[in-house]
C-alpha cells in the first residue's frame, strides 16, 4: 500500500512541476508581448514611420500608422488661358471692333509673356474658332490647371457712357484651397487691371451661374477689360499697345497669384507648384 501510495504522490508532484511550467512560459510570453507592445507606443512619431518604412513593426504598428500618405511630388504649374467667344460666336461689336478678335489678341500676348517667364499655357483657342462654354472648362479640368483665366470685354447698349474694368469671379461653393479661391485671384487681377490701365474700377463681382466659373477644378476667373459700347474704351481696345498693356497687367497678376499659391520658379526656369 505504501508503495503505491508513494507513486502516486511522484505523480501528482511531477504533473504540478510540469503545468507550473507550463504556466510560467505562458505568464513570461505575455509579458514580453506587452513590453514590446508599451516600448512601440512610447515610439516618436518619425521613430514609428521609420519602422513601418523597415517592416519591424509590421503586426504592432498603430492603425493610424498604416494611414500616412506621403507627400505629392510638386508639378508643373499650368495657367489655362480663354479667349472668350470666336468664330460665329462674336460677343459684343461696335463698328468694326469685334469683341471675340481683341479678347483673342490679348490671350495670345498674354501667353507669349507668361512663356517668357517659363510658365507653362494652355489656351482654349488659338484662333477665331467657336468652342463651347463645356469644352473650354473640360478641357482646363482634363489638363489640372493651376488658374484659370477667361479673358472678355463688355456691352452697355442702353448707356453709351458706361465704362470701366471688372473682373468675375464664382462665391463660395466654387474651387477653394488656404492658399487661393475664385475671390482672392479675382481681387488681384482687378488691381493690376485698372492700376496699369488707369480705367475705371467697377470692382470685383461674383457670378455663381457662369459655366465656365463654377465647372473649373482650380481658381477661375473672367477678366472684363472694358466696353466696347463706350467710343473711348473702344478706341483704346482697338489699339494694339493698349491691348499689350492689358495683357502686361494680366501677365503680373497670374505671377503674383502663383506666388501666393506657393508655386516656385526653379533653375530649370519652371514653375513648380505642390498641393
Amino acid at each position: 500500500m505504501k508503495i503505491k501510495y508513494s507513486k502516486k504522490i511522484m505523480f501528482i508532484f511531477k504533473s504540478t512541476i510540469v503545468l507550473l511550467s507550463v504556466l510560467f512560459v505562458i505568464i513570461l510570453t505575455s509579458v514580453l508581448y506587452y513590453k514590446q507592445v508599451l516600448s512601440s507606443e512610447a515610439l516618436t512619431y518619425s521613430e514609428k514611420a521609420n519602422a513601418l518604412q523597415t517592416g519591424a513593426m509590421m503586426n504592432n504598428t498603430p492603425t493610424a500608422l498604416n494611414s500616412i500618405k506621403p507627400t505629392p511630388a510638386p508639378t508643373e504649374a499650368l495657367v489655362v488661358i480663354d479667349p472668350g467667344h470666336g468664330g460665329e460666336d462674336l460677343g459684343t461689336y461696335s463698328g468694326q471692333v469685334y469683341e471675340k478678335e481683341v479678347n483673342l489678341d490679348i490671350s495670345l500676348r498674354l501667353g507669349q509673356l507668361l512663356k517668357k517667364e517659363g510658365i507653362k499655357i494652355l489656351l482654349t483657342r488659338d484662333k477665331d474658332i467657336f468652342v463651347g462654354l463645356r469644352e473650354r472648362s473640360n478641357l482646363a479640368n482634363e489638363r489640372e490647371g493651376t488658374l484659370f483665366i477667361s479673358i472678355h470685354n463688355n456691352n452697355m447698349p442702353d448707356d453709351s457712357g458706361y465704362k470701366g474694368t471688372e473682373t468675375l469671379y464664382c462665391p463660395s461653393g466654387g474651387f477653394e484651397t488656404k492658399e487661393m479661391n475664385g475671390e482672392r485671384f479675382a481681387a488681384i487681377v482687378q488691381d493690376a487691371l485698372v492700376k496699369r490701365l488707369n480705367t475705371v474700377n467697377i470692382g470685383t463681382i461674383a457670378r455663381p451661374n457662369l459655366s465656365v466659373l463654377h465647372r473649373t477644378k482650380m481658381p477661375a476667373i473672367i477678366a472684363e477689360i472694358g466696353y466696347i459700347s463706350n467710343y473711348g474704351e473702344r478706341n483704346r481696345l482697338d489699339s494694339g499697345s493698349f491691348r499689350q498693356e492689358a495683357a502686361d497687367a494680366l501677365c503680373s497678376a497670374i505671377i503674383k497669384t502663383m506666388k501666393e499659391m506657393n508655386a516656385q520658379k526653379g533653375t530649370d526656369n519652371r514653375w513648380m507648384i505642390q498641393y
